[in-house]
């Protein structure tokens, strides 16, 4: 299953593993880093659509993120799958 959503077949890009601490050490600011991962989620299919995507930042580093997303809906009598993660980020650099 891991490799699944790891590695969609039907994806437009392919998952980039640990995106936050890539990008945190490619100097890319939290705003941009938001972007990143918005687009990182919908083109992959990972998630269908957003509903909050927020950033905990402590000194200008990011420690928590807060997601809640819809899985697409991959049959017609299935409804897509809701997804939250609220979860803290240690980022090594």
């Amino acid at each position: 299953m891991e490799s699944i959503i790891s590695h969609p077949t039907n994806a437009k890009i392919q998952v980039i593993p640990n995106i936050i601490s890539s990008l945190v050490n490619q100097k890319y600011t939290p705003e941009k880093i938001r972007v990143m991962i918005v687009g990182s989620l919908i083109l992959t299919g990972t998630i269908d659509k957003i509903e909050t995507l927020s950033l905990k930042l402590d000194n200008g580093v990011i420690t928590k993120i807060h997601l809640i997303g819809y899985r697409p809906k991959y049959y017609s009598n299935v409804d897509p799958k809701k997804i939250e993660v609220n979860e803290s980020i240690n980022i090594s650099n």
